[in-house]
């Protein structure tokens, strides 16, 4: 990439970043992907060995495995986004830390979307943590309603964090999402919400903890519910 054509997307970068504190980042930061996310094999492993949630999502593993090896992905980006979600309230039950989450996850995946209409046709947005999309708020401000994973039809697994009025629907096939030119095997299933969720970026083997570390950032370990919890999107642009 050379110098203007740098400068150039950089300065949309940041425009995609103000856009993103618009909507409700607290936090946003330049990151270049080869230089400062840190990957390890380990993370990967975590997730399939230390979490209920694991094979409960398209987006999580092992569906969400890749042919390409994480650092080698991550090299080929020289400009990304990190963007900072803190909630303004503890979330003392599932509706609202659900519908905090899933808010984030469509802010990360509409500056994946705006970057792609900007010309950046690689840009991929990586949410934390497991998959939320398929949750909704019931009638009731303490009730949830929960749409299976279309992933669970195919197979007879329950996390235990899932066995709560679970109510099986049928799955609706979507078409792939054309707004960027790499396209993951999540967008080849029967997700319902193919424009927004994205894979983990555990599921892309990224220490999330030691990358902001890297960036400069001063992630907290939360160690109680009666602390107000911070979220993190990534997003590589070119």
């Amino acid at each position: 990439m050379d110098n203007l054509a740098s400068l150039e997307a950089e300065r949309v970068a940041r425009r995609l970043g103000m856009v993103a504190i618009n909507k409700g980042a607290s936090r946003v930061t330049l990151v270049d992907p080869k230089q400062q996310v840190v990957v390890g094999e380990w993370v990967r492993l975590k997730c399939t060995s230390g979490c209920d949630m694991c094979n409960t999502s398209w987006t999580c593993p092992p569906v969400a495995n890749f042919s390409m090896p994480a650092g080698e992905f991550f090299s080929q980006y020289r400009l990304g986004l990190m963007l900072k979600f803190t909630s303004n309230r503890i979330h003392v039950d599932k509706p609202d830390y659900i519908q905090f989450k899933n808010r984030t996850k469509a802010i990360a995946a509409g500056i994946e979307h705006m970057a792609a209409r900007a010309g950046m046709g690689r840009a991929m947005a990586f949410h934390s943590g497991p998959c939320t999309l398929c949750w909704r708020t019931g009638s009731k401000k303490s009730s949830m309603v929960y749409e299976k994973c279309t992933l669970m039809d195919h197979q007879e697994y329950a996390s235990p964090y899932l066995k709560i009025g679970i109510t099986p629907t049928t799955p609706v096939t979507l078409t792939a999402d054309k707004g960027s030119e790499w396209t993951s095997e999540l967008e080849k299933k029967d997700c319902r919400w193919p424009t927004v969720a994205r894979p983990a970026m555990e599921a892309m083997k990224v220490d999330v903890f030691a990358t902001l570390v890297n960036i400069g950032w001063n992630p907290i370990v939360y160690t109680s519910r009666t602390q107000i919890p911070s979220y993190y999107s990534f997003v590589v642009l070119q």
